[in-house]
């Protein structure tokens, strides 16, 4: 199995996000918490997003977050 993209819509605290990943090696996932500007990279959704990931593949995100729990209504 070969993932060509990434799409994440209301998924815990991503609102929207699109990560390419046809034609590519390794893939860097920097953040930027503009909410936060103190916080620097922390609160940016980089882990959210292999979390997305992790639930897709396996039903529950990495800290057991399971079905409808990770679903995000208030963006």
């Amino acid at each position: 199995m070969k993932f060509l993209k990434l799409q994440v819509e209301n998924f815990m605290a991503i609102a929207s996000a699109e990560v390419e990943l046809d034609q590519r090696g390794l893939v860097l996932i920097q953040g930027v918490n503009s909410g936060d500007t103190s916080a620097a990279s922390n609160g940016a959704g980089k882990s959210t997003l292999m979390n997305s990931l992790m639930w897709c593949l396996y039903g529950e995100t990495a800290h057991g977050v399971k079905g409808d729990d990770v679903l995000s209504t208030g963006h």
